[in-house]
């Protein structure tokens, strides 16, 4: 710290402006690059949790039809569908369910007695009984409740499939169709989970349903795997590889199976990486620009204090003819004036002293000729000038003092100076700062006004995306009606025509009847398709206005930050100008001692004048023949009485 205050003004104000930039400067970047990442975070985050509630809902609008289809389907297959001299399950039933429905690859019938009716057609290995079969046992032991079983490699077509199965209405058996994961794959590899993550799906029992990297019933490995079946949705972070990644997932209530979806956190460091950048770009232009407007003011601030040095080092050599130039009206310009004036009063002083002193030197001489005259009168008179002789040494002693004592006078004038400057300086600095906070104020408001229509543009977005979403709640009303419409036409037109045989050609009206109704399922599906298409257009413009609205938060805070930055500033140039106030304040006073001092050496001089009057009355009463001489010597003394009041008035002119 000493080392510090032995530096030069310059240097410390260079130190002291440095740190008024640097410190706040480094504070308000890192806090503005930690916020815009941790709301990016959020973003992604939240951003993830929606792409994996959106695939759970596809899941189930996938699902529902398959078990609506299979309800129904086991309502109406009895016993005497699959028994008796003409069974008509499997040509009449299974067969036209199938050509309607491509993503069922088989579906097929387990009764009580072990037999199994298949469609497509094929034959099963020797031994096999539907009973032991895991589709069978579980259908039975919902008793009523259709079932999803975990997805499984099909016997009859080597494919990858999920069983949807029910007890048929009288009990007599098991209803089943394996359902092709093929379009569910489909559906979650297009999931995007950020710009480099994955969606994928796993089963009850912990086993893979769609990866992008297992193959489906395999076991799902990992430390994050227990974490996801603890509870039925939420997000956490995790490491594999050596790499930080996020996971969301959710449950899905018709299956219970896990829809999750997974980021690398990398995406969210590179999504906050533009706004480190332009934080930096902006701290550095700013440093630049306050570093040459430091520059610029140290400048007028030393420049004319070392003229002011150099003016006073010379006067201190003696020499009083150096002036300031004087091209400025502010303290520091009147403190030149100042100096120059104090310069022209010392040496028009030191002109009067100097013409006093010659004639003194004149008296002197006079008086040393009378002195020759009246030596050999007596030696009471050469005792008498002795005591003159003490008490003109004592005068002199007295004039030393009394040049010491101003001297020291003028020194301290100087620190007046000098403290009359830091005020000033002070108080420039004080009128700056308080400007600069005002303006920061009026800033602050106008940023928060503009996070408030950030945010309305916002709310509007989001009332949007909800009328979007009640339109596709009523296109899937509708696309459910005719779905189920278009299973009960094309059923009953099955089952009755294989029924009536020849008779059964009447149908054909209901077929093409149930044709219709399919080709209106296939146009609601598209619309759906694009109003999906819309909402998530109109997500990304909410995503947009809430990026933006953060930007204008993180830019009102920097600015109110500044503002306390330059109240605080002010603070500190007040304290400043007390502590100089006080230092001039000391100064005076010891001007004023030394004032005291000057008149105790005049009084001291006053009376060695009245010693000599006492000797020369002395010398007078000695001898009358010195009284012409004595008479001479009273009028020198007379004439440097006068020069010594003429001396005091010239000192009188100082004010202190």
């Amino acid at each position: 710290m000493k080392k510090i205050f032995n530096l030069s003004i310059r240097n410390r104000l260079i130190i002291s402006f440095a740190l008024v930039l640097l410190v706040p400067g480094i504070i308000i970047g890192w806090t503005s690059y930690s916020t815009a990442k941790e709301t990016v975070e959020n973003q992604i985050t939240m951003s993830a949790s929606e792409s994996a509630k959106l695939l759970n809902s596809t899941l189930d609008r996938f699902i529902e039809p398959e078990i609506r289809n299979i309800a129904y389907l086991s309502e109406e297959i009895t016993t005497a569908d699959y028994t008796g001299s003409n069974p008509v399950l499997q040509q009449g039933i299974l067969t036209p369910f199938l050509s309607k429905h491509p993503e069922v690859s088989t579906i097929y019938v387990g009764s009580k007695d072990g037999m199994f009716i298949n469609a497509p057609a094929k034959e099963m290995p020797k031994g096999y009984d539907p009973r032991e079969r895991p589709w069978y046992q579980e259908a039975m032991k919902q008793n009523g409740k259709v079932v999803i079983t975990s997805p499984f490699e099909s016997k009859t077509t080597g494919d990858f499939v999920f069983g949807v199965a029910k007890v048929l209405k009288d009990g007599s058996g098991v209803l089943a169709a394996e359902v092709k994961l093929e379009t569910i794959s489909a559906i979650v590899n297009k999931a995007h989970i950020g710009k480099e993550g994955f969606a994928f799906l796993a089963d009850k029992d912990k086993k893979v349903i769609v990866h992008p990297t297992t193959k489906p019933t395999d076991p799902l490995e990992g430390d994050f795997v227990g974490k996801i079946y603890q509870s039925k949705t939420g997000s956490f972070e995790y490491t594999i590889d050596n790499q930080d990644k996020k996971m969301v997932f959710a449950t899905n209530e018709l299956t219970g199976w896990k829809v999750v979806g997974t980021l690398y956190n990398d995406e969210i460091t590179k999504a906050a990486q533009p706004i480190s950048n332009k934080t930096i770009l902006v701290l550095s232009i700013s440093l630049i620009v306050g570093f040459v407007l430091i520059f610029f003011i140290i400048a007028s601030i030393t420049k004319p204090l070392r003229s002011l040095v150099t003016a006073s080092e010379k006067i201190g050599q003696g020499d009083l003819t150096e002036e300031i130039q004087v091209h400025v009206n502010d303290e520091l310009g009147q403190l030149g004036k100042s100096f120059n004036k104090m310069s022209k009063n010392l040496r028009e002083l030191i002109d009067q002293i100097g013409t006093n002193t010659e004639q003194v030197a004149a008296s002197a001489e006079e008086l040393t000729a009378n002195a020759e005259q009246t030596s050999k009168a007596t030696e009471q008179i050469a005792l008498t000038i002795q005591e003159v002789a003490v008490g003109t040494d004592k005068q002199m002693e007295s004039v030393e003092e009394s040049s010491i004592r101003i001297a020291e006078l003028a020194q301290e004038v100087q620190r007046i100076s000098e403290n009359a400057d830091s005020v000033n300086v002070a108080s420039i600095d004080t009128s700056e700062k308080a400007a600069e906070g005002e303006r920061s104020i009026k800033l602050a408001v106008n940023q928060m006004n503009t996070i408030n229509n950030t945010f309305a543009n916002l709310s509007a977005s989001i009332k949007m995306l909800g009328d979007r979403s009640n339109e596709i709640n009523q296109i899937i009303e509708v696309i459910t009606s005719i779905a189920s419409q278009t299973n009960l036409l094309a059923l009953n037109a099955a089952i009755e025509a294989a029924r009536a045989g020849e008779h059964g050609k009447g149908f054909a009206v209901v077929a093409e009847e149930v044709r219709k109704l399919a080709e209106q399922s296939s146009h609601s599906s598209q619309q759906i398709a694009q109003l999906i298409a819309s909402i998530q257009e109109e997500t990304s413009k909410t995503i947009e206005s809430m990026a933006h609205a953060t930007n204008e938060v993180n830019e009102g805070i920097g600015i109110v930050d500044l503002a306390g930055d330059s109240f605080s500033q002010i603070q500190q140039s007040i304290n400043d100008m007390g502590t100089k106030i006080e230092q001039i304040s000391s100064a005076v006073h010891k001007i004023t001692a030394g004032t005291e001092q000057v008149v105790e050496s005049v009084m001291g001089i006053s009376q060695v004048a009245e010693a000599a009057a006492a000797g020369t009355q002395n010398v007078s009463a000695a001898t009358q023949e010195q009284l012409a001489s004595m008479e001479e010597i009273s009028a020198s003394a007379n004439a440097l009485s006068n020069m010594a009041d003429e001396l005091h008035q010239a000192v009188g002119r100082f004010k202190v």
